[in-house]
């Protein structure tokens, strides 16, 4: 709900003659979470051993269980400041304070855990996230503030603008507490049923694909929702455009690093976790073939919230959830951790068919000839990199096949000239954007585009 439905409410009001609603929606939505993340503390401090023991059999982790819920109202914090910056389309300034944010944790992390072992790894999680907001507030109050008539502290929100906030942030947040929750049975199911090794073995799995599914996430939301919600208004092509060149770049981000990435497991995961972790290797092909189908439907549905159509993500929501959760419990007995993750490409390849048929009976938005025949190229060349990734047992041999395929992706899923553009102008552009933005006091939103 503080993703799409609040970058999406920003980016509709934007204009200056709508700064009163856009101040009372910032005010509305901050006094929202702090008292729900207030809430959470004040319930968890309350029930923390009963939580631990359901989840991990034991009340001995009660501890790191408030430590995360306390990490968790700073994270709302964190993230309301960096999606009004998606929401005003300040790109520059949201990267910036993105990337200032992780080197601070980084370094306080690695400070605290050198300092005191898995104590201090746990105390981190809050400790970062209290350094995240301190940075985005920098940012806030020395390039937002001055020129931007935005404030959230001083401003009483209506009640019309509070019927706003739930009818376009309620389903949003009920969705992704369902899925947070779903992912949460899946756990303890792994952790019951498997132990605590075999779940290590499946935050590997999640872990190195949060990384890569960060970063598509982050331009969905930080360009692809705002564009659509600023354009769909009043040209709803451009929109459609937006969306189609969305897809486009996600699949030729998304294709050739899981090729990669399931090819170089074995350089990468005792570099990242520890040799006892190759053992996860087995499962990697089933969660990069889910999060390839993942990336297809968030890039069809991203224009859900935008244009209100809440009925079906929900819909799409609660089927990920139930099916996830009863694939895996019945799968799990017979494959073991395999489950998870072959559960998930299942729901994920379903569901996707099926927001490809709902769009095409109840919206106008249709994926381009250009992009089915980009799907096409990719899928080919991607189950052929993954081919050689699983069958060729020497890592040379294996590294050598693969980095042919991976040039076959370069020649034959770019169009004409997008290659020479990116390297041309697209990668100096956002340096020298970077750079401007370290110097300049230019707000335009033009001025943002790289």
């Amino acid at each position: 709900g503080l993703g799409s439905g609040f970058v999406k409410l920003i980016a509709e009001n934007v204009e200056e003659n709508a700064s009163k609603q856009l101040n009372q929606i910032s005010s509305a939505m901050f006094t929202l979470g702090s008292l729900t993340g207030t809430a959470g503390i004040l319930i968890t401090g309350l029930f923390s051993k009963t939580i631990s023991g359901w989840v991990f059999g034991s009340p001995d982790y009660s501890g790191y269980v408030l430590i995360c819920v306390l990490a968790s109202f700073f994270v709302f914090q964190y993230l309301f400041l960096l999606n009004i910056f998606r929401g005003l389309l300040k790109w520059k300034i949201f990267t910036l304070a993105s990337i200032a944010s992780t080197a601070v944790s980084l370094i306080v992390t690695i400070i605290l855990i050198v300092l005191f072992n898995i104590d201090g790894g746990i105390w981190a999680l809050l400790v970062s996230q209290i350094c995240s907001v301190l940075v985005a507030l920098y940012y806030y109050r020395r390039k937002i503030q001055p020129r931007h008539s935005i404030s959230f502290l001083n401003i009483r929100p209506t009640r019309r603008v509070m019927h706003l906030l739930g009818k376009n942030i309620g389903p949003i947040v009920i969705i992704q507490i369902i899925i947070a929750l779903s992912r949460l049975v899946i756990r303890s199911q792994v952790i019951q049923q498997l132990g605590l090794e075999q779940n290590g073995l499946i935050q590997l799995s999640t872990g190195i694909s949060d990384g890569y599914m960060g970063l598509i996430l982050a331009i969905l939301m930080s360009y692809i929702l705002p564009k659509i919600a600023a354009d769909g208004i009043k040209d709803s092509i451009a929109a459609h455009q937006t969306q189609n060149d969305g897809l486009r770049f996600l699949v030729l981000i998304i294709t050739p690093t899981l090729a990669a990435l399931l090819a170089s497991r074995q350089l990468w995961i005792p570099l990242l976790y520890s040799r006892a972790f190759l053992a996860a290797q087995g499962i990697l092909i089933w969660q990069f073939l889910s999060d390839f189908f993942l990336v297809i439907r968030q890039c069809l549905n991203i224009d859900l919230v935008p244009t209100n159509r809440f009925l079906f993500f929900s819909l799409d929501g609660i089927l990920y959830a139930a099916g996830t959760i009863l694939l895996t419990s019945t799968l799990l007995p017979q494959l073991g951790i395999s489950a998870v993750v072959i559960s998930s490409l299942i729901i994920n390849v379903a569901l996707t068919l099926l927001s490809l048929t709902y769009h095409l009976r109840r919206t106008t938005f249709r994926i381009n000839s250009v992009n089915w025949w980009l799907l096409a190229k990719a899928s080919v060349l991607l189950c052929a990199g993954f081919a050689a990734a699983e069958w060729i047992p020497n890592l040379w041999t294996r590294t050598g096949i693969v980095s042919v395929i991976l040039a076959m992706m370069l020649m034959f899923l770019p169009k004409k000239g997008e290659l020479k553009n990116f390297w041309q102008n697209l990668i100096p552009s956002l340096i020298r954007q970077g750079w401007s933005a370290l110097h300049s006091t230019s707000t335009s939103p033009i001025d943002e585009l790289p």
